[in-house]
Protein backbone atom coordinates (compact mmCIF):
# COMPACT_ATOMS: atom_id res chain seq x y z
CA UNK A 1 0.00 0.00 0.00
CA UNK A 2 1.21 3.49 -0.84
CA UNK A 3 1.22 5.92 1.74
CA UNK A 4 0.89 9.80 0.66
CA UNK A 5 4.37 12.13 2.49
CA UNK A 6 4.77 15.25 3.19
CA UNK A 7 9.25 16.48 3.89
CA UNK A 8 9.74 18.25 6.17
CA UNK A 9 13.27 19.78 5.63
CA UNK A 10 15.39 21.80 7.94
CA UNK A 11 18.75 23.18 6.32
CA UNK A 12 20.74 24.29 9.47
CA UNK A 13 24.45 25.55 9.96
CA UNK A 14 25.69 21.83 10.51
CA UNK A 15 23.50 19.67 8.67
CA UNK A 16 19.89 18.70 6.77
CA UNK A 17 17.32 16.97 8.22
CA UNK A 18 14.42 15.17 6.68
CA UNK A 19 10.98 14.03 7.86
CA UNK A 20 8.67 12.54 5.96
CA UNK A 21 5.26 12.94 7.25
CA UNK A 22 1.92 10.50 6.50
CA UNK A 23 -0.44 12.96 5.16
CA UNK A 24 -3.50 11.24 6.98
CA UNK A 25 -2.28 10.87 10.50
CA UNK A 26 0.45 13.03 10.71
CA UNK A 27 2.95 10.16 12.18
CA UNK A 28 6.77 10.21 11.33
CA UNK A 29 7.51 7.23 9.11
CA UNK A 30 10.93 7.88 8.05
CA UNK A 31 13.80 10.62 8.12
CA UNK A 32 16.84 11.20 7.25
CA UNK A 33 20.01 13.28 8.12
CA UNK A 34 23.75 14.66 6.04
CA UNK A 35 25.72 16.82 7.37
CA UNK A 36 27.18 20.50 6.11
CA UNK A 37 30.99 21.48 6.82
CA UNK A 38 30.05 23.60 9.57
CA UNK A 39 32.31 26.41 8.82
CA UNK A 40 30.80 30.18 8.78
CA UNK A 41 31.29 30.46 5.44
CA UNK A 42 29.59 27.71 3.23
CA UNK A 43 29.57 26.85 -0.24
CA UNK A 44 25.22 26.78 -1.29
CA UNK A 45 25.89 23.29 -3.53
CA UNK A 46 26.87 21.79 -0.06
CA UNK A 47 23.72 22.38 1.15
CA UNK A 48 21.80 20.82 -2.17
CA UNK A 49 23.75 18.02 -2.26
CA UNK A 50 23.07 16.92 1.78
CA UNK A 51 19.47 17.61 0.59
CA UNK A 52 19.89 14.97 -1.79
CA UNK A 53 21.23 12.70 0.17
CA UNK A 54 19.04 13.35 2.95
CA UNK A 55 15.94 13.13 0.61
CA UNK A 56 17.72 9.51 -0.35
CA UNK A 57 17.72 8.27 2.93
CA UNK A 58 13.89 8.88 3.35
CA UNK A 59 12.89 7.39 0.07
CA UNK A 60 10.78 4.26 -0.36
CA UNK A 61 8.79 2.42 -2.78
CA UNK A 62 5.57 2.34 -0.73
CA UNK A 63 5.77 6.33 -0.09
CA UNK A 64 4.47 9.16 -2.53
CA UNK A 65 6.10 12.42 -1.89
CA UNK A 66 3.24 15.25 -2.47
CA UNK A 67 4.51 18.15 -0.72
CA UNK A 68 7.54 19.42 0.31
CA UNK A 69 8.40 22.30 3.50
CA UNK A 70 12.13 23.97 3.36
CA UNK A 71 12.87 25.93 6.23
CA UNK A 72 16.58 26.87 7.65
CA UNK A 73 19.20 28.89 8.47
CA UNK A 74 18.58 32.69 8.97
CA UNK A 75 20.66 35.46 7.92
CA UNK A 76 23.23 33.74 4.89
CA UNK A 77 23.33 35.92 1.95
CA UNK A 78 23.63 33.96 -1.23
CA UNK A 79 24.67 35.79 -4.29
CA UNK A 80 23.44 34.99 -7.95
CA UNK A 81 24.67 36.03 -10.92
CA UNK A 82 22.04 36.56 -14.21
CA UNK A 83 21.79 33.37 -15.11
CA UNK A 84 20.87 32.24 -11.20
CA UNK A 85 24.62 30.46 -10.71
CA UNK A 86 25.95 31.02 -7.35
CA UNK A 87 28.52 33.81 -7.54
CA UNK A 88 30.52 32.96 -4.22
CA UNK A 89 30.63 31.34 -1.29
CA UNK A 90 27.64 32.33 1.53
CA UNK A 91 28.79 33.81 4.85
CA UNK A 92 26.45 32.67 7.41
CA UNK A 93 24.54 34.08 10.22
CA UNK A 94 27.49 33.12 12.50
CA UNK A 95 30.05 35.41 10.10
CA UNK A 96 31.39 38.38 11.59
CA UNK A 97 33.45 39.94 9.36
CA UNK A 98 30.33 42.61 8.73
CA UNK A 99 30.52 43.89 12.17
CA UNK A 100 31.57 47.19 11.18
CA UNK A 101 29.47 47.72 8.35
CA UNK A 102 26.38 46.75 10.35
CA UNK A 103 27.46 50.04 12.44
CA UNK A 104 27.94 52.17 9.79
CA UNK A 105 24.15 51.55 8.59
CA UNK A 106 22.98 51.98 11.91
CA UNK A 107 24.80 55.26 11.93
CA UNK A 108 23.57 56.33 8.43
CA UNK A 109 19.57 55.19 8.73
CA UNK A 110 17.34 53.97 11.82
CA UNK A 111 16.86 50.65 10.77
CA UNK A 112 15.04 49.43 14.12
CA UNK A 113 12.56 51.91 12.66
CA UNK A 114 12.26 51.75 9.29
CA UNK A 115 12.79 47.39 8.97
CA UNK A 116 12.15 46.69 13.02
CA UNK A 117 15.90 45.36 13.35
CA UNK A 118 19.08 46.91 14.30
CA UNK A 119 22.03 45.77 12.64
CA UNK A 120 24.49 43.22 13.68
CA UNK A 121 27.16 41.67 11.85
CA UNK A 122 24.29 38.69 11.36
CA UNK A 123 22.07 40.47 9.50
CA UNK A 124 22.01 39.97 5.76
CA UNK A 125 22.49 43.52 4.46
CA UNK A 126 25.30 44.17 7.01
CA UNK A 127 27.18 41.54 4.79
CA UNK A 128 26.25 42.59 1.44
CA UNK A 129 27.56 45.96 2.38
CA UNK A 130 30.70 43.86 3.89
CA UNK A 131 30.69 42.15 0.02
CA UNK A 132 30.88 45.88 -1.24
CA UNK A 133 33.08 46.96 0.55
CA UNK A 134 35.47 44.10 0.16
CA UNK A 135 34.75 42.34 -3.39
CA UNK A 136 33.49 44.42 -5.71
CA UNK A 137 33.69 43.14 -8.44
CA UNK A 138 31.72 39.60 -7.45
CA UNK A 139 29.15 42.29 -6.40
CA UNK A 140 29.33 43.34 -9.98
CA UNK A 141 28.26 40.10 -11.32
CA UNK A 142 25.15 39.90 -8.58
CA UNK A 143 22.11 40.18 -10.11
CA UNK A 144 19.81 38.69 -7.37
CA UNK A 145 20.12 38.30 -3.58
CA UNK A 146 18.39 35.73 -1.62
CA UNK A 147 19.08 34.21 1.83
CA UNK A 148 20.04 30.14 2.36
CA UNK A 149 16.71 28.26 2.71
CA UNK A 150 15.40 30.29 -0.12
CA UNK A 151 18.02 28.84 -2.58
CA UNK A 152 17.19 25.60 -2.03
CA UNK A 153 13.87 26.85 -2.67
CA UNK A 154 15.00 28.38 -5.93
CA UNK A 155 16.90 24.72 -6.59
CA UNK A 156 13.52 23.15 -5.98
CA UNK A 157 10.83 24.93 -8.28
CA UNK A 158 12.65 27.67 -9.76
CA UNK A 159 11.49 30.73 -8.33
CA UNK A 160 12.93 32.78 -5.94
CA UNK A 161 10.41 33.64 -3.06
CA UNK A 162 10.86 33.90 0.65
CA UNK A 163 8.64 33.87 3.78
CA UNK A 164 7.63 36.70 5.70
CA UNK A 165 9.67 36.00 8.78
CA UNK A 166 12.55 35.68 6.69
CA UNK A 167 12.34 38.61 4.73
CA UNK A 168 12.31 40.46 7.63
CA UNK A 169 15.66 39.41 9.30
CA UNK A 170 17.63 40.57 5.86
CA UNK A 171 17.41 43.86 6.86
CA UNK A 172 15.87 45.78 3.47
CA UNK A 173 12.42 44.35 3.69
CA UNK A 174 9.67 46.80 5.68
CA UNK A 175 6.60 44.55 7.65
CA UNK A 176 5.39 48.05 7.75
CA UNK A 177 4.96 48.34 3.87
CA UNK A 178 5.21 44.64 2.57
CA UNK A 179 8.26 45.68 0.45
CA UNK A 180 11.57 45.79 0.02
CA UNK A 181 13.59 49.44 1.04
CA UNK A 182 15.36 50.13 -2.33
CA UNK A 183 16.97 53.08 -0.18
CA UNK A 184 18.75 50.74 2.46
CA UNK A 185 19.93 48.56 -0.44
CA UNK A 186 21.33 51.49 -1.82
CA UNK A 187 23.15 52.84 1.84
CA UNK A 188 24.46 48.93 1.82
CA UNK A 189 27.06 50.57 -1.95
CA UNK A 190 24.66 47.88 -3.74
CA UNK A 191 23.79 48.33 -7.48
CA UNK A 192 20.15 46.86 -6.06
CA UNK A 193 20.43 44.17 -7.02
CA UNK A 194 17.00 42.03 -7.23
CA UNK A 195 16.31 40.76 -3.90
CA UNK A 196 13.80 37.65 -3.27
CA UNK A 197 10.22 38.40 -3.32
CA UNK A 198 7.98 37.39 0.13
CA UNK A 199 5.08 34.76 -0.73
CA UNK A 200 3.66 31.98 0.68
CA UNK A 201 4.84 29.44 -1.30
CA UNK A 202 7.37 29.21 -3.73
CA UNK A 203 5.56 26.97 -6.65
CA UNK A 204 5.45 23.53 -7.75
CA UNK A 205 8.79 21.66 -8.45
CA UNK A 206 10.39 22.33 -11.72
CA UNK A 207 12.83 18.94 -11.42
CA UNK A 208 11.91 15.69 -9.59
CA UNK A 209 13.01 15.68 -5.96
CA UNK A 210 16.29 14.78 -5.51
CA UNK A 211 16.60 10.92 -4.62
CA UNK A 212 13.35 10.41 -4.14
CA UNK A 213 10.78 8.11 -5.91
CA UNK A 214 7.37 9.36 -7.01
CA UNK A 215 5.66 12.30 -9.08
CA UNK A 216 6.98 15.77 -8.22
CA UNK A 217 5.14 17.45 -4.99
CA UNK A 218 2.55 19.93 -6.34
CA UNK A 219 3.63 22.33 -3.86
CA UNK A 220 7.07 23.91 -2.05
CA UNK A 221 6.84 26.11 1.14
CA UNK A 222 8.63 27.82 3.58
CA UNK A 223 7.43 27.46 6.61
CA UNK A 224 9.80 29.92 8.35
CA UNK A 225 13.13 30.65 9.12
CA UNK A 226 14.42 28.77 12.10
CA UNK A 227 15.04 31.94 14.16
CA UNK A 228 11.61 32.88 13.77
CA UNK A 229 9.98 29.62 14.66
CA UNK A 230 11.88 29.50 17.58
CA UNK A 231 10.68 33.09 18.91
CA UNK A 232 6.69 31.59 18.24
CA UNK A 233 7.49 28.35 19.72
CA UNK A 234 9.08 29.52 23.46
CA UNK A 235 6.44 32.91 23.68
CA UNK A 236 5.20 33.98 26.05
CA UNK A 237 8.69 32.48 28.26
CA UNK A 238 7.96 29.98 30.66
CA UNK A 239 8.61 31.72 33.85
CA UNK A 240 5.67 34.20 32.56
CA UNK A 241 2.66 34.37 34.99
CA UNK A 242 -0.93 33.02 33.50
CA UNK A 243 -2.97 35.99 33.03
CA UNK A 244 -5.60 36.68 35.28
CA UNK A 245 -9.54 35.51 34.70
CA UNK A 246 -11.79 38.94 34.51
CA UNK A 247 -14.05 39.04 37.37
Amino acid sequence: MTRSVVLGVDSSTQSTKVLALDVETGEVVAEGRAPHSGADIQAPEEWWDALRAAVAQVAAEDLRIVGMSVSGQQHGLVTLDAAGNVVRPAPLWNNVAAASDAERLNAEADFAKLVGTRLVASITIAKLAHLARTAPADLARTATVCLPHDWLNFMLTGNLATDRGEASGSGWWSPLTGSDRRDLLALAGTRRPRASSSRPCAGPTSRPVPSARGPRPSSVCPPASRSARGAATTWPPRSASAPRQAS
